[in-house]
């Protein structure tokens, strides 16, 4: 079993004649010999099939199919001589949104990570960059209570730096 059979258990394919009529069915070989528009529930889906397949170009169909539910389905000519036959491949509404449900849910839990790792960061960052004026600011309290023997243990450059070597003075 593949991981596509895993992932869409309820995708199956047919190949049909120019008229609709199954000549092969993967997942039910008793279907054969039958039209393709005995399984839609709707006879609104039976024109939409006749009209679109009328056109002999791709298309899609969301139809639903007697005995079951919503069903995505790709159409796609197959020139046959004069003829044109349909490859037909189908899944169900409920394969696709579990797809769909997986892939949000492992998008979600990476943008979770990520921001968590960002938050991190920034935390670590502004630690790292507040941690010389917070001594500063002890040694500048220090001083205003006439203190000047204090010494200033900041080992910075850029502003920060600059401010502490004038304290050193």
């Amino acid at each position: 079993m593949s991981k596509m059979d895993v992932d869409y258990a309820s995708a199956y394919s047919n190949i049909l004649l120019g008229d609709g009529t199954i000549v092969y069915d993967s997942q039910n070989s008793s279907n054969m010999n039958s039209l393709i528009a005995e399984q839609f529930r709707s006879d609104k889906s039976r024109q939409e099939f006749d009209n679109l397949t009328a056109s002999n170009a791709d298309f899609l169909m969301d139809v639903r199919l007697n005995g079951a539910g919503l069903y995505h389905q790709f159409y796609a000519p197959i020139p046959a001589g004069d003829q044109t036959w349909w490859s037909v491949t189908s899944v169900s509404d409920t394969d696709v949104l579990a797809s769909a449900n997986r892939s949000v849910l492992i998008m979600t839990i990476i943008e979770v990570l990520a921001l968590a790792l960002i938050v991190t960061a920034i935390i670590y960052i502004l630690r790292q960059t507040l941690r010389p004026v917070e001594k500063l600011v002890t040694v500048a309290e220090n001083i205003s209570r006439g203190n000047l023997s204090v010494e200033v243990d900041v080992e910075t450059t850029g502003e920060i730096g600059e401010l502490a070597d004038t304290f050193r003075r």
